[in-house]
């Protein structure tokens, strides 16, 4: 099972330089994309049930499109993108763009296509379609995807966005707590979304399946508050793990339940198969399996937190925030723990990739970091086109010719690249 992740970028899914496309405000879909029962309260993946308490819900909306691009490449599947990240508090609540009942067509440049477009080495360029929808000044931390008609993105506010094959439209807005939520993870599995985040000191965790939301806001088997998650991931459906500032949850398709946590401070999370994941506290990273939660020898590779963790095969990398002389990404081979050589000292905020000789790196000073199964390379760093944007959330799909990254000042960029 691949690990989806968000912790985790053609004029298709990535408008390269030159290309034209319009979206045309959302209109309402009869028919939602998924349905959630749910239970949990951070970012690492998992359904649950909650007390909602939100503004109502606002039903995914969908674009006609014009006929595909006849020279497009079919779609792919990818993994889940998955990042989590610390943050301030929440922004205050917007109102979502209002449904437009109207059917306008989009160029063909304007969905996102696999085709091949865009340089070897790839580009970077402004989702404006999706940044038009967004709310001013809010934070894009969580993007998941299952293939590049397939992605959904959540800013600050509650707002979740979803990318079909027409483009870009509104998905929801939650509010589980009763106020402005953070959502910090996203997970897919099949038809089902699964959200964490939380605001204030509170945490949720979310599912959305058949057409609505369900809620897990409380601690299983207490009436205590959770805490606010951070990062979801999974094997499937029927096995989700989510992190959070105090709690450990578990779902196993039907019911939530609490794993005790070593500590606090869970930032990120990545499963590496049945009954066993990862998971990042503090400055240590944690390995849960066969039920018991024992730390791993690896190398502290920063006095902050572990932010971000992705699972490729035998792999897995971790990237931390505070790196004493540069950034700091850790490999793990399955047996043994590394640090690489990071040619920057930026802050890692997320990892995703497609396989282990193609991962991106994200954090602070609109940096963009690329490995090519020898090296890190500073190959957009600094250089996209608007500047001191902190990037949290990223997610590649497995064709590795298309990605999202998004971030501050209601930020998305997307890649897009031929090989």
């Amino acid at each position: 099972m691949q690990m989806r992740m968000v912790v985790a970028g053609l004029c298709g899914i990535f408008m390269a330089s030159g290309c034209s496309g319009s979206l045309a405000p959302p209109s309402t879909d009869p028919t939602p994309d998924l349905t959630v029962d749910v239970s949990l309260h951070d970012g690492t993946g998992g359904d649950s049930t909650i007390d909602g308490g939100g503004p109502p819900l606002l039903p995914d909306s969908t674009i006609d499109s014009a006929p595909p691009n006849p020279t497009a490449d079919s779609t792919v599947d990818g993994p889940v993108g998955d990042t989590t990240h610390d943050g301030p508090v929440p922004d205050s609540t917007f109102d979502l763009p209002p449904a437009d009942t109207t059917v306008d067509t989009l160029s063909p440049d304007s969905y996102v296509d696999a085709g091949c477009q865009g340089p070897p080495t790839g580009e970077w360029v402004k989702e404006t379609e999706l940044m038009n929808l967004i709310p001013a000044l809010q934070t894009v931390r969580a993007i998941a995807g299952k293939g590049p008609n397939d992605v959904y993105v959540a800013s600050s506010g509650g707002h979740i966005w979803h990318r079909n094959q027409g483009g870009w439209v509104v998905h929801s807005q939650i509010s589980p707590t009763g106020n402005s939520v953070y959502v910090n993870s996203l997970w897919i599995d099949g038809p089902r979304l699964f959200a964490a985040g939380g605001s204030l000191g509170d945490g949720f965790v979310g599912v959305y399946e058949n057409s609505s939301w369900s809620f897990q806001t409380l601690i299983p088997g207490t009436t205590n508050d959770l805490s606010e998650m951070r990062a979801i991931t999974g094997v499937s459906s029927s096995e989700i793990y989510v992190v959070g500032d105090k709690e450990i949850l578990s779902y196993d398709g039907s019911s939530w339940s609490n794993i005790v946590a070593p500590g606090q401070s869970m930032r990120a999370a990545a499963a590496r198969g049945p009954k066993d994941f990862l998971f990042g506290q503090g400055n240590e990273i944690y390995h849960f399996i066969g039920g018991i939660v024992q730390a791993m020898p690896v190398i502290k590779p920063s006095t902050g937190n572990i932010t971000s963790l992705w699972v490729n095969g035998p792999d897995t990398y971790a990237g931390a925030t505070n790196a004493p002389g540069g950034a700091a990404i850790v490999k793990f081979n399955g047996t043994t723990w590394a640090a690489m050589s990071v040619p920057s000292s930026i802050d890692i905020l997320a990892i995703h990739g497609r396989d282990k000789n193609d991962i991106f790196a994200i954090g602070t000073s609109s940096s963009i970091l690329h490995f090519d199964g020898s090296s890190w390379q500073e190959r957009w760093s600094g250089s996209l086109p608007q500047t001191g944007i902190q990037l949290e959330s990223i997610w590649i799909d497995n064709s590795g010719t298309v990605g999202f990254a998004g971030g501050s000042q209601s930020q998305v960029w997307r890649f897009g690249r031929c090989f």
